[in-house]
């Protein structure tokens, strides 16, 4: 059950009446936990004229999951970078950037895809989708986190935040002036405003009072996740003339599919100019269906894999790097996230699940949002709880939408042609995204006017019941009543044959997405739209599509294709190194030298 939030003094020991000594320092904002979020916090509030100490109870490096970038992911860390003029963010937004500024130890991600498996059988090449963004956009990245979090870290020290490592923290002390943070042997930090952006224990969450002993999300999942070496690139396992595939499985992310679970394989070593050669693997399995093992995760993960032939085949060679790590349920909630001086923000204000790469996008769109507020309390010298109760519905709201698109998925996993009509679903949602905020960023990028974020600082994909009566109308309608059909599955409500032939019939007849995504069509399982293509695309936005839609598809097309051309945006240079770096002779010189 949740716990009332604690007023006054709470320590880890729980000891009414202790006081804390004196503060050693006093800052406008203590940001725990240098992560991804974290550190982006830290290094926009200092860099907007806050007093900043970001804490961090481990040490650098270490290893995160959350590895995989999405369009929304990139396209928020370019609008935090041009929003809160910290233009070094947007080094993230593109493998190219990070390349060249951050870090060379990354991965490419020029293509998401998804293969389905069943046990004991070979992989049917007809149950496999690809998603490949159009060439005229940036490309995406594997992060590896131990070299992003650490650079994110000293570009916020850069800036003027003070920065503490190893802190061992044993309470925190409320009062209507501020918060005070008590450290094991070490004095006391005194701040005006609390932001916690990791709490993988719930340490942070019991110690607000806000913690729920039960995750309160649909979905269900655990997970075991490490780094290997000798990991064969799919496409030795699922050659290119059965598969057609439009792009290479190791140029993606890749996503195995079976029933009660999923493989995540992330690359760092794809690219001809790659220096780490490790790959992120992850296993993600409902305990419902996969029961915790009473082995090592090591040998729970090759007994996983092993039942299905192509997908232990792609493992047969594969030794991991470093220790296993293997959680129970992944999924954590709280009763809320902000309250009087400090806020939760990322994975500290809750944890669905990895699929669809979305637990990056969900922390960064509410981080986005929730700076602004912290830089208007900083000047205003205002953190009145009011100020802050909109992102922290953001917040949740957030989660509660990634929860059922996930918590479908896991639905949908054993049965193909249900999982195909879950995953077009969600293809829907990310498209009509993908739109606004490309809107959003292009337009606020001319102006600098505010109003034009208004629908990314309060989103339409947040929340379980979706506006039925606003914009995008037809579009906003169908998921909803997508998602109440999977809830009638896993009620006994509907059999999911009747429901699969329904949603397939009302994605035929769509007026509310592009026809040259195909997702109308059960035969198209590849995503790949040509540029030649915009021309019939533009037409139909006039012809067909709702007005509003097409609308929106022109907004976030046009204008973004002109913004790619933009300078600052991005590391054309690198883009030629990278092309050159793929010629046999003049190549060479662009790529690392193989050892001798």
């Amino acid at each position: 059950m949740p716990t009332e939030e604690r007023k006054g003094i709470w320590t880890d020991q729980d000891a009414p009446g202790r006081e804390p000594t004196a503060a050693k320092d006093s800052f406008d904002v203590l940001v725990v936990g240098a992560g991804l979020e974290g550190g982006i916090i830290a290094a926009c509030l200092a860099r907007n004229g806050a007093r900043v100490m970001l804490l961090e109870e481990g040490g650098h490096p270490r290893t995160r999951l959350g590895e995989s970038t999405t369009f929304t992911t990139q396209m928020t860390l370019r609008l935090i970078g041009e929003r809160y003029r910290v233009p070094e963010v947007k080094y993230l937004a593109s493998f190219e950037g990070t390349h060249s500024k951050v870090s060379t130890s990354g991965g490419v991600k020029r293509n998401f895809s998804f293969v389905h498996h069943r046990p004991d059988a070979p992989q049917n090449p007809r149950e496999v989708h690809m998603v490949v963004p159009p060439p005229i956009g940036f490309t995406q990245n594997h992060y590896f986190r131990q070299d992003v979090d650490n650079w994110l870290l000293t570009l916020a020290a850069r800036y003027g935040a003070q920065i503490r490592q190893q802190q061992r923290i044993t309470g925190v002390a409320t009062d209507p002036d501020g918060i005070t943070v008590l450290r094991a042997g070490e004095a006391p930090l005194r701040a005006k405003y609390l932001v916690v952006t990791e709490d993988e224990r719930q340490d942070w969450a019991r110690r607000l009072g806000v913690e729920e002993s039960q995750a309160r999300f649909r979905t269900h999942s655990r997970t075991l996740d490490t780094h290997m070496v000798g990991v064969t690139p799919f496409d030795e396992v699922a050659p290119k003339a059965a598969y057609r595939n439009p792009g290479r499985f190791h140029e993606g992310t890749l996503t195995h599919v079976f029933d009660g679970g999923w493989v995540s394989v992330i690359p760092f070593g794809n690219h001809v100019r790659a220096t780490n050669q490790v790959c992120g693997v992850s296993l993600h399995l409902d305990p419902r269906k996969h029961p915790a093992a009473a082995c090592p995760p090591e040998e729970e993960f090759h007994r996983v894999v092993s039942r299905y032939p192509d997908l232990a085949r792609q493992f047969a060679g594969a030794s991991p790097v470093r220790d296993w790590h293997r959680t129970e349920r992944r999924q954590r909630s709280v009763t809320r996230s902000s309250g009087e001086r400090w806020s939760l923000v990322g994975p500290a204000a809750g944890v669905v699940d990895l699929l669809f790469s979305g637990g990056l996008s969900t922390g960064l769109e509410s981080t986005q949002v929730l700076l602004g507020r912290l830089i208007e309390a900083v000047r205003e010298d205002d953190f009145s709880p009011k100020r802050f109760r909109d992102v922290a519905e953001l917040e949740q709201g957030l989660l509660d939408f990634t929860d059922d698109v996930c918590a479908n998925a896991y639905l949908a996993f054993g049965d193909f042609d249900l999982w195909d009509v879950a995953y077009r679903v969600w293809c829907v949602s990310q498209i009509l995204s993908h739109y606004e905020i490309n809107r959003a960023y292009t337009k606020y990028r001319t102006d600098r006017d505010p109003v034009h974020l208004a629908r990314v600082d309060n989103p339409w994909w947040q929340g379980r019941k979706l506006p039925q009566d606003g914009p995008y109308r037809s579009a906003m309608r169908f998921l909803q009543h997508a998602n109440e059909r999977f809830q009638a599955i896993e009620a006994g409500d509907a059999v999911p044959a009747e429901v699969v032939a329904e949603l397939r019939g009302l994605l035929a007849g769509a007026d509310f997405v592009p026809p040259v995504f195909g997702l109308g069509d059960p035969e198209m399982r590849y995503i790949d739209p040509p540029p030649h293509k915009v021309p019939l695309t533009l037409r139909w936005t006039r012809s067909t599509a709702p007005e509003d839609i097409g609308q929106l598809t022109r907004d976030g097309l046009l204008p973004f294709v002109r913004t790619r051309f933009a300078r600052g945006e991005f590391e054309f240079a690198e883009e030629l190194r990278n092309l050159a770096a793929g010629l046999p002779l003049v190549g060479r010189r662009f790529r690392v030298p193989a050892p001798e």
